[in-house]
């Protein structure tokens, strides 16, 4: 029997090293670093624990076979240790330095990245060091199968401990989903009397839906005919909270970003507003049918509205995101996100994160733009006999200073440089 063929053959190990080493970095990234940042923020996530474990796992897998496959075709050393040394950087970044940085990436706040410029800097020393090492011990393949081997270890325990800590959380009762068609169909009705539409661009410029409507002005003009643009309006506050009150009510409450510690703007207080002496109630009263599009339904959607929903459901954006493949695929790419942002260094996390819009949700088309909000309540509104209807979109989720061409492209500074 020829060496290629025998049991425990150089052939054999120096596969199974090549494997070892690909599979750590593979799982690594797409798998034990996304299933911790879900395990550690379910609540995020609207997916069964064991589809979105399921969905890594399969990706992981396809990966890791084609990986080792390339790897072993081109037979070189250079690029076994360079995967190694991806993994121990991967592995550095995700559980050292990134604490150290101390990121809140699902806060959505501002990231000061030059406050972590010294950060960077060690983190740069380390990287090469790193690299050194390995460069000198490339041909040592065993050696860097047996770091990735203890890498894999250390990721397994830490996989098993995340899993078993928050598995009431993880593997909650199952619940029933209701049907969502009848409640779609609350939403989209003008009135053949008077239309009011409020539409709150968030901290993006008002001037963002002149530049819509202006993208088509013929067609717009035909769907909107009749109605009166007012694109010049400010909000009394640069926070949403108070400003949506006094949008609402002309009421001027002392701003505060806590709602439960500061007295006397409290949830209580706003529901009372809104459902006593607001513009809804005014409606109300005389037979308006109001809808509301907010970013907090929560806390938004206790005034008298005729249907009230959140501004990233649905019923708002147009993309099917109560349906569960759709929230399964989203979740994947916004874990995988958050899993590249833990394990790179600063330089290129900041990159990643792009001021909030985000490498991979880019990639798959999911950023946050809202530009068709106008077009999906033009192709689904319905005009029916009543005395009036009044329709408020808020837009949520926009972060400081957004400026949008007519194409409703993002142009101008990034936020991170100019925003102070």
């Amino acid at each position: 029997m020829s060496a290629v063929g025998s049991a425990g053959s150089p052939y054999e190990r120096k596969n199974l090293s090549v494997l070892l080493i690909v599979s750590t970095l593979i799982l690594q990234v797409f798998f034990f670093a996304p299933m911790h940042v879900i395990s550690q923020n379910f609540g995020e996530f609207p997916v069964s624990f064991v589809n979105i474990l399921a969905v890594h796992l399969a990706f992981s897998f396809a990966l890791i076979l084609i990986g080792f496959l390339v790897v072993r075709i081109l037979e070189l050393h250079i690029l076994t240790a360079a995967l190694a040394f991806f993994s121990l950087v991967a592995f550095l970044e995700s559980w050292l330095f990134y604490r150290f940085a101390g990121h809140h990436p699902l806060s959505e706040d501002i990231v000061d990245w030059q406050a972590l410029q010294g950060l960077s800097s060690i983190e740069l020393a380390v990287a090469l060091l790193a690299a050194v090492l390995l460069v000198v011990f490339r041909k040592r393949i065993q050696l860097l199968a047996r770091l990735s081997l203890s890498i894999l270890v250390l990721l397994t325990v830490g996989f098993a401990y995340d899993t078993v800590s928050k598995i009431d959380v993880l593997f909650p009762a199952q619940q029933a989903t209701a049907d969502d068609s009848p409640y779609l169909d609350h939403f989209y009705r003008l009135s053949s009397e008077r239309n009011v539409i409020h539409i709150v661009p968030d901290q993006a410029q008002g001037a963002m839906l002149h530049d819509i409507l202006e993208t088509d002005y013929e067609h717009y003009s035909r769907v909107f005919d009749g109605f009166t643009l007012f694109d010049q309006a400010i909000g009394g506050f640069e926070s949403s909270y108070p400003g949506l009150v006094f949008n609402m009510s002309g009421e001027a409450p002392e701003p505060a970003f806590d709602l439960v510690q500061n007295q006397p703007f409290t949830v209580d207080y706003i529901a009372k507003v809104l459902s006593e002496r607001s513009i809804l109630t005014a409606l109300s009263q005389n037979s308006f049918k109001t809808f509301g599009f907010q970013f907090n339904p929560g806390v938004f959607c206790k005034g008298p509205y005729t249907a009230c929903s959140g501004s990233q459901e649905q019923v708002f954006t147009g993309v099917p995101l109560n349906d569960p493949e759709w929230r399964l695929a989203v979740a994947a790419v916004t874990s995988w996100d958050l899993a590249l942002f833990r394990m790179t260094p600063i330089k290129l996390r900041a990159r990643i994160h792009d001021d909030g819009r985000w490498f991979a949700k880019k990639l798959a088309a999911f950023g946050s733009s809202r530009s068709g909000v106008i077009d999906v309540f033009t192709q689904r509104m319905q005009v029916e006999d009543n005395p009036g209807t009044y329709n408020y979109f808020h837009h949520a989720g926009a972060r400081p200073p957004l400026l949008f061409d007519r194409n409703c492209r993002l142009v101008g500074s990034r936020a991170i440089n100019s925003y102070t």
